[in-house]
């Protein structure tokens, strides 16, 4: 028994010592870099199918990621892989073919529960997707990504904690097209909403017993009588230069009443945040609405140079 303690004593020693001195740094992208500047330490081991396993670990010594690669020199993705969060628990794991993702590909959350379940089809990078409920473990939501990333298909979205289909909705490169549906539990139809690449053209709605009622959207988002951008553009002297500078997020809340509170934007010039909150506390502005009752929204608009907001 004391032999063995000594063993594993050693082994662990020599380990630690090569992971600080002889070992290559690796980054988040998997590129060779110094210790400072690294994410991870890699250990690169041949194995029985003439691949190579790189396993890349954190400075805590827990394993962080162990891909399998075609050669050596790490360029091509082949085979399996796992993903780990810094406490060990794991994080993804699917297996790559000739350098793309291939199969069926399931990530988790902190607690280990199930998070998505990805199936990759043969067209690149398109994939049907499960997304699972963190605490009830059912699924959320599914439906297809295209080459582009954008969804695509018939998505369906799940009431919590139950199997029954609340949205069934259709995208077209990631834009609503056709007949979208929404039903109440029971599976009475709710809502049909016909789109046009991405725009409402026309809603109907009905009660638990099928009759047609007077339609309203399920949410509405706040609008403003002007465009956010706009108004700062006319009105705040110092927004124009500080947008050529950089982009930046402006975040408030819309209450139900339609007043403005909490502004908060990633600014330094602290003279010129002042210039934009008064700005925006003069506008107008209709609050935000969930099935047809005002709402608390907290909005957020991203301001670019070319002066178009989110």
């Amino acid at each position: 028994m004391r032999f063995l303690f000594v063993f594993l004593f050693h082994f662990v020693f020599i380990f630690q010592c090569a992971a600080q001195s002889d070992t290559v740094f690796v980054n988040e992208l998997g590129t060779y870099v110094s210790r400072e500047q690294a994410n991870y330490y890699r250990v690169i081991l041949s194995t029985e199918t003439n691949a190579y396993l790189f396993n890349d670990y954190f400075f805590n010594h827990q394993l962080a990621r162990s891909v399998e690669y075609k050669s050596k020199m790490g360029t091509i993705r082949e085979g399996a892989a796992v993903y780990f969060f810094s406490n060990g628990i794991k994080k993804e794991e699917g297996h790559f073919a000739n350098g793309f993702q291939t199969g069926e590909w399931r990530s988790y959350y902190t607690n280990a529960a199930l998070k998505e379940k990805k199936i990759f089809t043969e067209k690149l990078h398109s994939y049907y997707t499960y997304q699972f409920d963190s605490t009830t473990a059912k699924v959320e939501e599914e439906g297809a990504y295209d080459f582009f990333g954008k969804k695509t298909g018939t998505w369906k979205r799940y009431f919590w904690n139950r199997e029954n289909i609340q949205h069934r909705t259709a995208y077209v490169v990631g834009k609503k097209e056709g007949e979208q549906m929404e039903y109440y539990s029971s599976g009475a139809v709710k809502r049909k909403e016909l789109f046009e690449k991405n725009k409402l053209k026309k809603g109907f709605q009905y009660d638990l017993e099928g009759h047609a009622i007077q339609y309203f959207p399920a949410f509405e988002y706040p609008v403003s009588k002007k465009p956010i951008y706009r108004v700062l553009q006319n009105e705040v002297a110092c927004y124009a230069e500080q947008v050529k500078i950089h982009s930046f997020e402006i975040r408030f809340l819309v209450t139900k009443e339609g007043l403005v509170k909490n502004i908060e934007m990633d600014l330094d010039d602290e003279s010129c945040k002042n210039e934009i909150r008064k700005g925006i506390e003069k506008m107008k502005w209709k609050p935000a609405k969930k099935e047809n009752k005002p709402i608390d929204f907290t909005a957020t608009f991203r301001m670019r140079a070319y002066g178009n907001g989110d």
